[in-house]
């Protein structure tokens, strides 16, 4: 290995692009540890892609146990429309509170927060926020639920 990197140095230093890559082809081909060097490479791209796999594995069990991915699940159940969850993770999240699920509790608690919530918003943003969450109370605390 090292004579192909001796040849490749010193054909940087005095040729030209061309000669330099013609050189280190050379160097390269007649390396006698060529086998082996292509081998490590491999099995080092196979540990690499073995470690990602383990990595995104972890992650995605993780993910799985996560509050937010119950509240997720509970909201799909309780057929929460998207924009609405979206909401409640914002509200949860202003007002930092541990999982959006505090917010599906009690419809005091989630007049509660929400209303500390819009307290900063213009009038009209106010009033539409309102209104969803008012909607979301409705259909939470519906009977037959």
């Amino acid at each position: 290995m090292t004579d192909a990197w001796t040849i490749a140095l010193s054909a940087i230093k005095t040729r030209s692009p061309k000669e330099t890559f013609e050189a280190m082809r050379e160097g390269w081909a007649n390396t006698p540890m060529l086998p082996e060097m292509l081998a490590l490479l491999v099995v080092t791209i196979a540990v690499l892609l073995a470690a990602g796999y383990i990595y995104n594995r972890r992650q995605g069990q993780a993910a799985e146990a996560s509050p937010l991915r119950l509240f997720d699940e509970l909201a799909a159940e309780l057929a929460i429309a998207p924009a609405d969850r979206r909401l409640l993770v914002r509200i949860s999240r202003t007002r930092k509170l541990p999982t959006p699920l505090t917010l599906l509790l009690s419809p005091r608690t989630l007049r509660h927060h929400a209303a500390a919530f819009w307290q900063p918003m213009s009038a009209w943003r106010k009033a539409r926020c309102a209104k969803r969450i008012a909607k979301l109370r409705r259909q939470l605390c519906a009977p037959g639920r």
